[in-house]
């Protein structure tokens, strides 16, 4: 090494505070129901696996690691075959309709609102599962 030049040093690589037990306990627990699948990973380290000891910050880590992720849940759930069925008949049902039958319906406007809380809601995903 020359005289005046400073190498990098190096980065220590730290061991993960979660044992491989840990993981695959959170794991199952997201996994179980689709409550599970929308909480935060600050509930996941509050509430159901505190006696782990470790951050929010350390879970999605280790289940980024895993091929977890967490996207934004569907507004809408997917269109089952029986509501596909209903649709339909209904479709066929109206489908000789005139202009005064149509205009003859009391039409009214579906809105919520939801009061101080954001609407998205989030769900995690194994991605590595779908490639």
């Amino acid at each position: 090494m020359r005289r005046g030049t400073v190498s990098p040093k190096k980065r220590k690589r730290t061991s993960s505070r979660l044992k491989a037990d840990d993981i695959d306990q959170i794991i199952s627990y997201v996994e179980s129901s689709p409550g599970n699948r929308c909480k935060s990973f600050l509930e996941l380290a509050s509430d159901p696996f505190r006696h782990i000891g470790v951050s929010e910050q350390v879970i999605p880590r280790e289940l980024i690691k895993r091929g977890y992720q967490q996207h934004v849940a569907l507004l809408k759930p997917p269109v089952s075959q029986k509501t596909i069925k209903s649709h339909k008949g209904r479709a066929e049902a109206h489908l000789n309709w005139t202009h005064e039958d149509w205009t003859s319906v009391l039409w009214t406007d579906k809105t919520w609102v939801e009061d101080g809380r954001n609407s998205r809601e989030w769900t995690t995903k194994n991605v590595l599962r779908f490639l």
